[in-house]
């Protein structure tokens, strides 16, 4: 598994060249048409790939991110809505 410039995971080099992203649970977020918005998925991101520096398994990595990017976005929308 590689992780391409776009910042989605591919299964290898040619995957990654002709656009074919691997089927991940990081991945179904972060794909772009994700019904997710950009700072949900920086959040995500950002979380997931700290977890997994850490060593922490898929799905693990899969479910703190998940919530932190919620925490994350809500308390952004907490704060905007007292702006």
């Amino acid at each position: 598994m590689i992780r391409g410039s776009d910042g989605l995971d591919y299964e290898d080099l040619a995957a990654r060249l002709v656009g074919e992203p691997a089927k991940t649970g990081r991945n179904s977020i972060l794909r772009p048409g994700s019904p997710h918005s950009k700072p949900f998925k920086d959040a995500f991101r950002e979380t997931y790939d700290h977890y997994e520096e850490q060593g922490y398994p898929p799905l693990e990595c899969y479910r703190s991110a998940y919530a932190q990017a919620c925490v994350s976005v809500a308390e952004r929308a907490h704060a905007h809505a007292y702006l």
